[in-house]
């Protein structure tokens, strides 16, 4: 089964950002989740911008399909480290808070 690392992205700022990074066998239903869960790091975020119109496809861009898990915990760990200004920080291997 294929394990995706996603982007959430800042539609409203030039070079679209990251502010968010994750993996899911489902991202697309995991933004629902985001957009949901008011424990969700993104979900201030996510808010304002679904409130003004911002469709889901702009926000949500996958960034690689991995073939195990092993391989999308290392390649999330790995970008999660290398991008500034995520609002899923700080972060532990495996897990994001």
């Amino acid at each position: 089964m294929s394990v995706f690392v996603y982007q959430l992205v800042d539609p409203w700022v030039e070079g679209r950002p990251p502010f968010y990074i994750g993996l899911s066998n489902n991202p697309w239903y995991r933004f629902y989740s985001h957009c949901h869960d008011r424990f969700s790091a993104a979900y201030p975020l996510l808010s304002v911008f679904l409130k003004w119109g911002v469709e889901r496809d702009e926000i949500l861009k996958i960034y690689r399909e991995c073939t195990t898990r092993r391989e999308a915990f290392d390649l999330e760990y790995q970008l999660v480290m290398s991008t500034p200004d995520l609002v899923n920080r700080p972060y532990k291997r495996g897990r994001s808070y």
